[in-house]
């Protein structure tokens, strides 16, 4: 599996070249391998999916902004359900 892995996060990291390779990116390309039988291509264009049609790419972009948000939203609901935690 490690060459296989090798293969899908390269040709993901030259095809969003904003993002490239972050590390955290093969324990998801390496989930998405065992689930397809190893189906490099199947792989490869799921990852591509998650990372540009549901913002996964964000998590991994400078400044992390996906990881910003979820925070934010993190905090508000914190702050909403046990104030005197969020304090």
């Amino acid at each position: 599996y490690r060459e296989s892995l090798r293969r899908v996060l390269h040709a993901c990291a030259v095809c969003d070249r904003q993002v490239g390779y972050c590390q955290g990116m093969n324990f998801i390309a390496g989930l998405l391998l065992l689930v397809s039988g190893r189906n490099e291509e199947e792989a490869f264009w799921v990852l591509r999916c998650l990372m540009e049609d549901f913002r996964l790419g964000d998590f991994y972009r400078e400044g992390f902004p996906l990881l910003q948000e979820y925070l934010q939203d993190f905090s508000r609901l914190l702050a909403r359900a046990a104030p005197e935690v969020a304090e």
